[in-house]
């Protein structure tokens, strides 16, 4: 008896934690509502798609991304994670990595 009541409440468990997800999604798709590629001076490109959820999605080359939180900004709008800061005002756009500027851009 003492197994079947371990059993059952293992299951009811199991069952709770199988319809958590680590995001806040529930497996459906972001809305994007904007994207661009921003090119710099001397010809590296950074696409971002910019997604309903006060997200941005940093596309890069070597096929890699970084997401960013939206945060408050003086102008422009400025996104940043725990390394990342990425600023656009009027079609240029920088990215900061650990507080050093690695990129800076224009709208193409």
């Amino acid at each position: 008896m003492k197994i079947f009541y371990l059993l059952a409440i293992g299951t009811i468990l199991m069952s709770g934690l199988a319809g958590c997800r680590a995001d806040s999604t529930n497996g459906q798709s972001i809305e994007l509502i904007g994207s661009g590629i921003f090119t710099s001076e001397s010809g590296q490109s950074i696409q971002a798609s910019y997604r309903a959820d006060d997200t941005v999605v940093l596309s890069f080359p070597d096929g890699s991304t970084r997401l960013l939180t939206r945060a408050r900004a003086a102008s422009g709008t400025r996104y940043v994670s725990n390394t990342a800061e990425w600023w656009e005002h009027q079609g240029e756009a920088k990215l900061s990595i650990d507080g050093e500027q690695v990129f800076s851009g224009r709208l193409q």
